[in-house]
């Protein structure tokens, strides 16, 4: 079990005052967990539960996973070559085979970092309605993070209720997660009836009428989509205008790549510019609020490489968006991992 005071975390630049407001609470220890208006403080006291809960997950589903790991991430023999299929085709059979192996990919200090940024910066809100939020997770892969936050959502989020549909267009992910929520559902004696597996593409979201979620939670997802303008414009589709409107994004920088044993590369994804990604935001009527570099040392990322990712918090404004990122103060910090 990590440490009473495990955190990874380290931020330094400029704070707005809603990082001031955290980082006193964190000098503070760990104390209850605090709701208010717009986000959840305590999201290290979170990170680490969830990180304890996911090396029990792993361990009771998978209990051979030190011998079985270069099976489940080491290089994938695909029935057909690249110049076979689509791009898209071929990242979907790519997924499809790896399943739950991606689950083992993500280091601890990554699964924890993704949590507590994830945690404190989604909105909690009381519906009208009273049958709460709607939260569409797109390229949930086995559904890790969605899992563990539908099953302690009473205690971290207080009377706030969430809904959890977690997209993915490979059969192997939702299997791989169809396995997770019922480990979960053993652990924490809890029916799961706020979390849904959905097989769908998120370019299209067939499955999703208009202005059906309230936020959007992508993680590590976009890169991989050949199209990934076409994802951003389902964001706009799907938002509901009445809802929280936000959209937590986690994404790599650099260039995705599929390599084969000898290392050649057999498929090559052009990389997600921030730039081009908050001009694209923008577009579709997303306001960049936030946002948080990641970079870390040497075994800080997936399978043992340094972290690099960003973390983008944007919320929807459905009369378009009224000052450019190019213009605005952004609320932003650098995380040393």
């Amino acid at each position: 079990m990590p440490p009473k005071g495990f955190n990874p975390i380290f931020d330094v630049g400029d704070l707005a005052p809603m990082d001031i407001l955290r980082v006193v609470r964190r000098m503070q220890g760990t104390a209850p967990l605090v709701v208010d208006h717009e986000t959840v403080a305590g999201g290290q006291a979170v990170a680490r539960d969830f990180l304890e809960y996911v090396r029990s997950c792993l361990r009771s589903l998978w209990p051979n996973s030190d011998e079985e790991l270069g099976r489940l991430i080491g290089p994938v023999q695909l029935e057909f070559s690249r110049q076979d299929v689509s791009r898209e085709q071929f990242v979907r059979e790519l997924w499809n085979r790896r399943g739950i192996g991606m689950a083992f990919i993500e280091s601890p200090t990554t699964y924890f970092a993704t949590m507590c940024t994830l945690v404190e910066n989604l909105r909690i809100e009381e519906t009208r309605s009273g049958t709460g939020q709607t939260l569409l997770s797109l390229g949930c892969g086995p559904g890790l993070y969605e899992s563990y936050l539908a099953a302690v959502s009473g205690r971290v989020f207080g009377r706030t209720v969430f809904r959890f549909k977690c997209v993915d267009f490979a059969p192997g992910m939702i299997a791989a997660m169809k396995r997770v929520m019922k480990f979960t559902r053993r652990e924490y004696n809890v029916g799961l009836k706020n979390l849904e597996a959905v097989l769908d593409d998120m370019t299209v979201l067939r499955q999703f009428p208009d202005k059906s979620v309230s936020q959007i939670f992508c993680n590590n997802s976009l890169q991989w989509v050949p199209d990934w303008q076409a994802v951003i414009r389902q964001f706009a589709r799907v938002m509901d205008p009445k809802g929280a409107r936000l959209v937590h994004l986690f994404i790599h920088p650099h260039t995705m790549t599929a390599v084969e044993n000898d290392g050649s590369v057999i498929l090559r994804l052009e990389d997600v510019p921030y730039d081009k990604l908050f001009d694209e935001l923008e577009a579709n009527r997303f306001a960049i609020c936030r946002t948080r570099q990641f970079a870390g040392r040497e075994g800080s990322g997936q399978q043992g490489a340094r972290a690099n990712r960003l973390y983008v918090k944007a919320e929807f404004q459905p009369q378009g968006v009224k000052k450019s990122w190019h213009d605005a103060d952004i609320s932003g910090a650098l995380s040393l991992l």
